[in-house]
């Protein structure tokens, strides 16, 4: 017996399964999205691996309060990532790749001075092509939640950044001023950005290094703690020595 009231809910009940179907298709993270959570998590395994060694082979304050708040945060925020990675079921890696592999074994049986220079050094570029990437992820990616991550980790790595390039004498608007024109940054913004100088290192002892960047707390397992930036970042520099 034909029954219309049965047929109109059936085809209700269609329309929402496709449009359930196609709102989940379209939050399901791309290429780009899932790349960006691999080379993420490649980073913080090098950057922990790279704070381990410096804590054991420098003698400098500041040096090893960089290194314990890089630990410490990027151990947190590589957490956070893996339970984000786990919900869209992205395999993630478990140590850095093979380039940062065979940094930190160079970096294993360096000392003293030397040893200063190459860790800031290595730190200065690190940071500065994580802040690209995450840049990238914000203005392209499609997964929201991932792009949301993105964000939030930004303003944890230029707080990193920014207390680097003051352990190593520098600060990023010295830095701005030696670029040449056009030069775009690998993408970054300048916008909300203060022009204001920043003050050396060398006047402040390890724990009072750029506010929230100085003796870390205990992680909580969130991604980095936004902090304020002061600068535009340059994506990479060498370390002209620790004062």
């Amino acid at each position: 017996m034909f029954n219309g009231n049965r047929i109109v809910t059936g085809l209700f009940a269609g329309t929402a399964v496709l449009i359930a179907a196609s709102a989940a298709n379209a939050q399901a993270p791309s290429a780009m999205d899932k790349q960006f959570m691999v080379k993420l998590c490649q980073g913080n395994h090098a950057e922990v691996a790279a704070g381990k060694i410096a804590l054991k082979n420098s003698q400098d304050a500041k040096v090893r309060g960089v290194a314990q708040t890089i630990i410490t945060e990027h151990t947190a925020n590589d957490a956070k990532l893996h339970t984000l990675a786990e919900k869209y079921s992205v395999r993630l890696p478990n140590q850095p790749d093979a380039k940062h592999k065979a940094m930190a074994k160079k970096l294993a049986v360096t000392r003293g001075k030397a040893f200063d220079n190459a860790y800031i050094s290595g730190q200065m570029k690190d940071h500065g092509n994580t802040i690209s990437l995450l840049r990238m992820e914000m203005e392209k990616g499609r997964n929201s939640e991932v792009r949301s991550f993105a964000t939030e980790t930004l303003g944890g790595v230029l707080a990193h950044n920014d207390t680097i390039h003051s352990v190593a004498g520098t600060s990023a608007n010295k830095m701005m001023s030696k670029m040449k024109a056009g030069n775009n940054m690998s993408g970054m913004s300048s916008a909300g950005s203060s022009s204001k100088p920043m003050s050396k290192m060398n006047k402040m002892d390890g724990s009072k290094m750029n506010g929230s960047m100085g003796t870390p707390k205990p992680a909580t397992g969130g991604s980095f703690t936004p902090a304020p930036r002061t600068s535009p970042i340059p994506s990479a520099s060498p370390a002209p020595g620790i004062n």
